[in-house]
């Protein structure tokens, strides 16, 4: 199990930044990360933050212990997913992409056609198994 201990917070420039001590009970691991958020938050945010931290690194911790060195590792072919559907979906978003990119620099409006048409047509065709996409 890891611990944490807040060692700094700051707020700059409309940045509010707080910087964590992550140490694994063995003192084995110790590593520190920044959390760092320009929206208003609950008082909880940070708990939330490190929290989830905790628990992502803590399971990681347990996968790195299941790890057998000198294992041999079988290689087995994935199957093809690529419907032509999937492909169109992940070109449609690509392009979606470079749209948000466009229009957050002024380029195109959020409001054209062609920015909305897409965005429809994305959420009429999403499915789950294209989470992955994104």
């Amino acid at each position: 199990m890891y611990e944490a201990k807040i060692i700094e917070s700051n707020l700059s420039n409309g940045l509010l930044s707080a910087v964590v001590e992550f140490k694994d009970s063995e003192g084995n691991d110790v590593f520190t990360e920044r959390f760092e958020t320009t929206r208003p938050q609950t008082q909880d945010w940070l708990n939330q933050q490190i929290t989830a931290k905790i628990e992502t690194v803590t399971a990681l911790d347990a996968i790195r212990k299941s790890i057998k060195i000198g294992d041999r590792i079988i290689y087995v072919e994935r199957a093809e997913t690529e419907t032509p559907e999937r492909i169109e979906f992940k070109n449609d978003l690509d392009a979606f992409h470079r749209l948000v990119s466009a229009a957050q620099q002024g380029i195109v409006d959020r409001n054209s056609q062609e920015f909305i048409g897409l965005r429809d047509k994305l959420k009429n065709n999403f499915i789950p198994e294209y989470l992955d996409l994104f």
